[in-house]
């Protein structure tokens, strides 16, 4: 990893990273310096809700990930997913992040799922017009916290979105893991390859 973003860097990319920010502290130096910006997925300051939704308990790594790469001059932004689960914690998830040293936080919705599998009952509802009503107050009061070096985000097209009929995923299975990069050394690749 700190080859790659080193090597990047210095032949004149521009180096960003969305990450769930549970990175190994050594890594914190490199993103730190040699990438613009970095957006973690975090979603929650409650560690239970964290536990439960992400299925790890990797939260308090990731705080004092944040913690740590808020020193750096890199851009750093926090994401939150609203759902039902963490609705309530719209205002306080901007006052714990603007206290955090993060430049952004940016808020988008959790968009209901088409197919069913055994884990994603609670996720195949989609949202609706009276759902983003309630939630518009929250929003906007978190907005109010943007200041010149914290800034707030709401994805109104996204919420906006939700107000209409037919908004969602079309689709009955999700194909990304097949598509996921995976590096390998010039030997592996060769083998691969049959070379």
């Amino acid at each position: 990893f700190k080859e790659i973003t080193n090597h990047a860097y210095n032949i004149g990319l521009e180096v960003a990273m969305m990450t769930n920010g549970a990175w190994k502290p050594k890594d914190t130096e490199v993103i730190g310096t040699k990438m613009k910006w970095v957006r973690i997925s975090l979603d929650t300051f409650n560690e239970e809700r964290y536990r439960k939704e992400k299925d790890t308990g990797l939260f308090k790594k990731v705080i004092e990930n944040i913690k740590e790469i808020v020193k750096y001059p890199v851009k750093v932004g926090l994401n939150c997913n609203v759902g039902d689960y963490n609705k309530d914690e719209i205002l306080d998830f901007a006052y714990e992040s603007k206290k955090l040293g993060v430049n952004y936080i940016q808020y988008r919705p959790i968009i209901g799922l088409p197919f069913e599998t055994s884990f994603n009952e609670e996720y195949r509802q989609q949202y609706s017009k009276e759902w983003v009503e309630e939630l518009t107050p929250k929003l906007f009061a978190a907005e109010q916290l943007t200041d010149k070096n914290f800034k707030v985000y709401a994805s109104w097209d996204k919420f906006g979105n939700l107000t209409k009929p037919n908004v969602g995923r079309n689709y009955k299975k999700c194909y990304y893991h097949h598509f996921q990069l995976q590096r390998t050394t010039f030997q592996q690749q060769c083998t691969l390859n049959k070379v």
